[in-house]
């Protein structure tokens, strides 16, 4: 996004800047709406994804006797963490 600045002179100044999250509150700061951005999403799925994909490993390779967390678990853990880095997809 660029935001356009007029200098002393008289002509305009553009100053570029990133925007990745855009939040719409009420008076009382209740969120009524919010956007975020690819990149933004993904960073915040991060640990999520990470912990899930941990958990994936385990239940796949090293749970042989049924101690750790299940598949389904590890399923439904990568679920939600897709979920978090890309809402609204099925």
């Amino acid at each position: 996004m660029t935001d356009i600045r007029w200098g002393r002179n008289g002509h305009p100044v553009a100053t570029s800047y990133e925007l990745n999250h855009i939040e719409i509150l009420d008076e009382d700061r209740n969120e009524l709406a919010h956007w975020r951005d690819a990149d933004l999403l993904l960073r915040m799925a991060a640990p999520h994804l990470l912990a899930a994909l941990k958990g994936a490993i385990f239940a796949l390779d090293k749970n042989q006797e049924g101690s750790g967390p299940s598949k389904a678990k590890a399923i439904k853990q990568a679920r939600k963490a897709i979920a978090i880095a890309e809402p609204g997809q099925p």
